[in-house]
């Protein structure tokens, strides 16, 4: 699998995320991953590296190997952790809870998108759902 080909909107992010994991595992710069490297025959600078983990540049075959065995860590399992990564990045996408703005935005959204009478059961449920909370004091 050509790990170069993936696009930015797929799991590059989530390498690079895993990459920093491993490294930062091991406790070592980007300066002393390049310098071993490049004494291993692969030349690649820190910077370069930076960009990698920060999902800013794909990352070849070579160079990901060449890091898996530098961090002694099998490839696949870092490639199905990021996919693991992504997955769970894509549910929580779903319905974003980065704000307030942003729920209430994706609730409207979906809301529209619903046929007619899905959009009147949903109204049923929130009329319902303001009624409870005015007869709530009727238990006590």
């Amino acid at each position: 699998m050509a790990y170069k080909n993936f696009k930015k909107a797929e799991i590059i992010d989530e390498i690079g995320s895993e990459l920093r994991k491993a490294r930062n595992a091991k406790e070592l710069t980007l300066t002393q991953v390049a310098d071993n490297l490049e004494q291993n025959g692969t030349h690649v600078s820190g910077i370069m590296l930076g960009r990698i983990e920060n999902g800013q540049r794909r990352i070849d075959d070579t160079l990901l190997h060449a890091l898996c065995e530098l961090y002694h860590i099998d490839s696949n399992d870092l490639t199905i952790n990021a996919c693991q990564s992504h997955i769970t990045a894509l549910q929580q996408n779903k319905c974003p809870a980065n704000s307030a703005e942003t729920d209430v935005n994706w609730f409207l959204d979906t809301y529209r998108s619903l046929p007619e009478n899905r959009q009147a059961d949903i109204r049923t449920m929130l009329r319902l759902y303001s009624y409870m909370d005015k007869f709530s004091n009727l238990d006590s």
